[in-house]
C-alpha cells in the first residue's frame, strides 16, 4: 500500500538497544514527528543511536513477518507493531 498524502513519510526505526526486536514502522510528517509518535506509544530508546530508513514499506523490511503483522502505512501512526488501528 503506498502513501497517498505526499506530506507523509514511512520510516523504519531500528534502535541500537537489543531489547527492541526488529524495530518500528512509523508514518509521520517528519522524523521528529515519528519519534514523538513512538514516545506517545511509550516506546523509549536512545534516538541518537537508532538507524533510520525513509520511504519504506513493510514488505521491504520482512515479507514473512513484518508485512503480515503491520498496520496501514497510508496514514500517520505507528504501523509496526500495529498500533495505528
Amino acid at each position: 500500500m503506498s502513501i497517498k498524502d505526499p506530506l507523509l513519510t514511512a520510516y523504519w526505526i531500528k534502535p541500537a538497544e537489543a531489547d527492541h526486536g526488529l524495530g518500528y514502522g512509523v508514518t509521520a510528517y517528519s522524523l521528529e514527528d515519528a519519534m514523538s509518535l513512538l514516545k506517545e506509544a511509550r516506546i523509549t530508546f536512545n534516538p541518537a543511536t537508532a538507524t533510520v530508513r525513509e520511504n519504506v514499506q513493510p514488505e521491504q523490511m520482512d515479507a514473512k513477518h513484518i508485512a503480515p503483522n503491520a498496520g496501514p502505512t497510508v496514514w500517520r501512526g505507528v504501523w509496526y507493531p500495529r498500533l495505528n488501528l
